[in-house]
Parts: structure tokens; C-alpha cells; sequence
């Protein structure tokens, strides 16, 4: 032990000071990293609840639309009623791959895939009504009234569906603290 140098106890207590500095470091990284995915996580529920909320705005406005067109709504008759429902078609298929692009978090895939499915058969019912229109204004049209009100019962089934994940959905986000 010379005059200049430090003895063994004091290079100890300065080994164990880095150690305790690191260690603080490591927790505050780690702390800070949980966090980023904490925001991360909530954003990206967030964002899919947002998207879906654009979906179901848009997918209101388009059954409103049809079942205006329905129900007499607009004064050109069959063939606008004919237009309406092809043009209703050709959304709902855009809704569909709008619907099925949904970037839902891993806790959301059920009910995502529950949307999807809603989606679908809901693109599907339009496509036969739309099928079935000049037959249930022609010669055949008491079957084809009958296959228009079976899918008036898919559609019905798509909005239970779509119920039924949306509820899935608002409990996960009450698990998920994010309301």
C-alpha cells in the first residue's frame, strides 16, 4: 500500500457502487421499455377500435341507403331499386376486405373474426338479393321474393354476429383498462 494507491476495501465499495448504478440503469431500461409497449399495446387497440368505428359508420350509411331503396324510397322505380342494390353490393365487398384488413390486437382475434364473418355473409346476402331482384319483379316471383327474405334473415344473423363480437370487444378493453 502506497501513499497513491487505494486500498482493497476501497476499490470493493467502488466495484459495489458500479454494481448498484448498473443495476438502477437495468431497472430504469427495463421500466421504460414496459412502458413503450404498454403505449404500444394500447395504441394499437386504439387504432382498431377506431377503424372499426369508420367501418361501422360506413357499413350504417350503406344499409341505410338499401333499405331506403327497399322500401320505395327512391321515385325511378325497379330499375334504380336494381341499381341501388348492385351499387350496395359492390360497397359491401369493399367493406368485407376493409373489414377482414383490420389489424386487431391478439386479445381481439376472436371477435375480429367474428367481424369478418359478419362482414362476409353480409356481402353474400346482398349478392343474392341483387341476383333476385328482376326474378321477384318477373314471372317467378314469389320464389324469389322467398330467397330475398331469407337473406333479409342473413342479414339479420350478420348484425347478431356483429353484436356479439362488438360486446367481446368493449369487454376486452374494460379488462384492458382502455375505455
Amino acid at each position: 500500500r502506497g501513499s497513491g494507491g487505494a486500498s482493497r476495501q476501497q476499490i470493493r465499495s467502488r466495484q459495489l457502487t458500479l454494481l448498484g448504478v448498473a443495476i438502477v440503469i437495468f431497472i430504469l431500461l427495463f421500466l421504460a421499455f414496459r412502458g413503450c409497449l404498454n403505449a404500444r399495446k394500447e395504441r394499437g387497440f386504439e387504432n382498431y377500435v377506431n377503424d372499426l368505428t369508420a367501418l361501422t359508420a360506413e357499413t350504417k350509411q350503406l344499409s341505410d341507403n338499401f333499405f331506403s331503396a327497399f322500401e320505395g324510397g327512391s321515385d325511378n322505380g325497379d330499375i334504380n331499386l336494381q341499381n341501388q342494390i348492385n351499387a350496395d353490393r359492390g360497397a359491401s365487398q369493399g367493406l368485407l376486405e376493409r373489414a377482414q384488413g383490420l389489424d386487431a390486437p391478439g386479445e381481439l382475434s376472436s371477435a375480429q373474426s367474428q367481424i369478418a364473418l359478419s362482414y362476409q355473409l353480409r356481402r353474400d346476402a346482398l349478392e343474392v338479393i341483387a341476383t333476385q331482384i328482376p326474378n321477384a319483379q318477373g314471372k317467378n316471383s314469389k320464389k324469389a321474393i322467398k330467397k330475398i327474405n331469407e337473406q333479409m334473415r342473413v342479414l339479420l344473423a350478420s348484425d347478431v354476429l356483429f353484436a356479439r363480437a362488438r360486446f367481446e370487444i368493449d369487454q376486452e378493453l374494460q379488462n384492458q383498462d382502455i375505455v
